[in-house]
């Protein structure tokens, strides 16, 4: 058994699991006292490459141990009555300089994103035993035949090397939400709700090129009604569906050298000048944006070198969903994207709404976050 210092925040999920460190929790069947690093051989070779999640152990809020795995896992109580499905979606990736975490996790219904976390040009091996992190906490890990298993604070993760697929179509569904408060804040109504998939592009500075919504008549849709009628916090959830039949366009691409990628989010949005689309974020008096979603879209078509080099590089060929992670580097803390396992089925993009903001800055990677 070694040690990775990974930090207890990154496999915690947030309100939904329980807390780091409660030493009721089960363990992982590992040995019990840790040997010493240093004269363990240089296990790298064994970690290096990709592992996809197949099994997660947490306890929830009320204290009930829970079991999610890629396929939905169904919790009964003694009288035979479901009390939680669930199942997760996640990758877990590592190369000499390069590892990253990210997972989604669906709960009776709903998607969590407890998101991700990247740390690039950081030089470990697995006799070091440690990452260097900002939370400089230990996760403890072992190798167990095909399967890697962490453990933290009663959170049990356990991975399987996979290859991802090259996926030419994908579900892209969801539900999207109107609850009564956000926070402390009551929410008012959206009296003309849809939702688009809006893919970004290079730049993220409030400019009319940050994204582009290809018109739905040039293949899949990609912006539609929310139902007929005005919404109103606390009625029921509307869904959606803006499955993808085949590749992007193109129009909506990044390029890297001879490679490209396309990453798009659903944006719930208010059609405040009746138009039937998603309009210019900087544009005064354009539609007001309700929320997006914490899982998103993304497409890789090709390989390069300068791609390699991007917050993007773990996104697989094809159509993927990832999350957003935080991706440490020399130049400093931003955002980047680690993909979910496209071998899995598709996990829903809800929408939660927020209160209204204008801008760019109501996706989910403005900001910080740089291509």
């Amino acid at each position: 058994m070694r040690r990775l210092a990974l930090g207890c925040a990154w496999l915690a999920l947030t309100a939904h699991l329980a807390g780091c460190g409660d030493d009721d929790d089960v363990k992982p069947d590992v040995d019990a006292a840790l040997p010493d690093a240093s004269t363990e051989p240089d296990a790298s070779a064994a970690l290096l490459g990709n592992w996809h999640v197949v099994e997660l152990d947490f306890r929830d809020d009320g204290g009930t141990r829970q079991t999610v795995r890629p396929t939905e896992t169904v919790q009964t109580n003694d009288a035979g009555v479901v009390i939680n499905r669930g199942r997760i979606s996640g990758t877990f990736s590592l190369d000499p300089e390069v590892w990253s975490l990210g997972q989604a996790i669906v709960l009776n219904g709903r998607t969590i994103v407890p998101g991700g976390m990247t740390n690039v040009q950081v030089t470990w091996t697995a006799s070091d035993t440690q990452f260097m992190l900002p939370l400089n906490n230990v996760v403890d890990y072992m190798l167990q035949g095909i399967r890697l298993i962490m453990n933290t604070g009663g959170v049990t993760i356990r991975f399987e090397r996979y290859t991802p697929a090259n996926v030419s179509t994908m579900t892209l569904a969801g539900t999207a939400e109107l609850p009564l408060m956000f926070g402390t804040t009551a929410l008012t109504p959206i009296s003309k709700p849809r939702v688009a998939l809006a893919f970004l592009l290079r730049h993220l500075e409030g400019r009319a090129d940050d994204f582009i919504v290809p018109p739905n008549t040039a293949g899949d849709t990609n912006d539609v009604a929310l139902g007929t009628t005005a919404w109103n916090p606390g009625d029921a959830n509307r869904s959606f569906d803006l499955s993808r039949s085949a590749p992007p366009l193109g129009v909506e691409r990044i390029d890297y050298g001879n490679a490209a990628t396309s990453v798009g989010v659903i944006v719930l949005y208010d059609d405040k000048n009746g138009n039937n689309k998603l309009d210019n974020f900087a544009v005064a008096g354009a539609d007001e944006i309700r929320g997006s979603s914490q899982v998103l879209l993304t497409y890789r078509l090709l390989d390069d070198p300068e791609l390699r080099l991007s917050r993007l590089r773990f996104l697989p060929s094809g159509w993927s969903q990832s999350v957003v992670s935080l991706w440490f580097s020399s130049a400093g803390v931003g955002n980047g994207l680690v993909p979910l396992d496209n071998t899995a089925a598709a996990i829903p993009v809800d929408v939660t709404a927020v209160t209204p903001t204008a801008g760019v800055n109501g996706l989910p990677v403005s900001g910080s976050f740089s291509f």
